[in-house]
């Protein structure tokens, strides 16, 4: 989670809102699912387990996260990230 926590400080710039909290725990979830797995349900499960967040929350934390760091973050980091993420689906699907 350290890592995870890092890396969303890196792309954010910032930590004060509570949405990027829930962003990481929607990071943990995913990674803890098999590949080609990572379904909404299966994320508001895992972050309702840790917080008691309604499925409504969770999905407006995720978005007010996402718009934040699309418009103000690292785009730098995040281009990084989706290559890297871009080049792993592909070699999987070879």
């Amino acid at each position: 989670m350290k890592d995870i926590r890092s890396t969303v400080m890196q792309l954010s710039g910032r930590w004060g809102n509570t949405c990027y909290a829930t962003l990481c725990l929607a990071v943990e979830a995913a990674l803890d699912l098999p590949y080609g797995d990572v379904q909404m349900k299966h994320l508001w499960s895992a972050i309702h387990e840790r917080t008691g967040k309604s499925p409504q929350a969770i999905s407006r934390a995720l978005a007010r996260a996402a718009a934040d760091v699309w418009e103000r973050g690292n785009q730098e980091l995040l281009e990084a990230i989706f290559a890297d993420l871009y080049e792993l689906r592909n070699e999987k699907t070879l």
